[in-house]
């Protein structure tokens, strides 16, 4: 089994403590498990909120490191995005955005993917609303072309991600930014297995979205640092044990697979 894992905002995501201890455990019993690291290759995304939208220079160092840390913690293979793309495509991308008439910025798609519907996740966090931004508006037209853009590179970035993994189960955190959005989707659209893990606040749990079913587990056990945790899967408590293969079991990963000594 091959598995792989986005977290483009690192700690900042309530559910990335989640979601790095499944993938600390799935690490521990498949060897092809890999993490792929935003560093640094979109002009905004959503972290930038933490700034007012105003990013300093040393933000996207500051969230490539997190993102690393957590990798570290988890014995992840790390894949950074800026290898998955290159100069051409960025080039391509970038002139494509930038000449597409104003009038088709809701209705472009990228192999059926429609980039608008991608990106309402960022609209939502940025205006409160997808239907507040105002197309006469300058600024909301850029800020869309931005992301747009951002959202089209990483569709590119996704394809050839899973064309290279081929990974059975891809964990991501949110689908709430146009990051996450774009790859499920792109992953989705591959037959690739993606496993959403979202904080909900009003139960103060991580719903976790089965990739194919609909269904929903929740998880309770919330990690503020799962870092200041050891790492070794061999010494964690039963009891935290039980509750990532509970949880992976119902990602359908089969009890054989799952066959780990239990911690003392």
């Amino acid at each position: 089994m091959r598995a792989s894992i986005l977290l483009p905002f690192g700690s900042l995501n309530q559910e990335s403590g989640v979601v790095a201890l499944v993938a600390n455990y799935l690490r521990s019993i498949f060897p092809g498990v890999s993490q792929l690291v935003c560093n640094g290759i979109f002009s905004v995304c959503d972290r930038d909120a933490e700034l007012s939208w105003r990013r300093d220079i040393h933000a996207c160092q500051r969230c490539s490191h997190d993102q690393q840390r957590l990798a570290s913690w988890a014995n992840l293979d790390l894949m950074r995005l800026s290898t998955l793309i290159n100069a051409d495509e960025i080039w391509e991308t970038k002139k494509w955005v930038t000449c597409l008439p104003s009038a088709e910025l809701r209705t472009a798609e990228f192999h059926g993917l429609n980039l608008f519907e991608l990106c309402k996740p960022s609209l939502e966090n940025r205006y409160g609303s997808s239907t507040a931004v105002d197309m006469t508006h300058q600024a909301h037209e850029q800020f869309l072309r931005r992301i747009m853009l951002g959202a089209l590179r990483m569709c590119v970035i996704g394809r050839r991600f899973n064309n290279r993994m081929l990974a059975d189960l891809t964990l991501v955190a949110g689908e709430t930014d146009f990051i996450t959005a774009s790859f499920a989707a792109q992953a989705r659209k591959q037959g690739r297995g993606v496993a959403l893990f979202k904080w909900d606040v009003a139960t103060r749990a991580v719903r976790v979205h089965h990739p194919y079913n609909g269904q929903v587990f929740n998880c309770e056990f919330v990690l503020e640092d799962v870092t200041s945790m050891r790492n070794d899967v061999m010494t964690w408590p039963v009891e935290l044990v039980n509750v990532v293969r509970d949880l992976l079991r119902f990602l359908d990963v089969s009890e054989t697979q799952l066959k780990l000594p239990l911690a003392r």
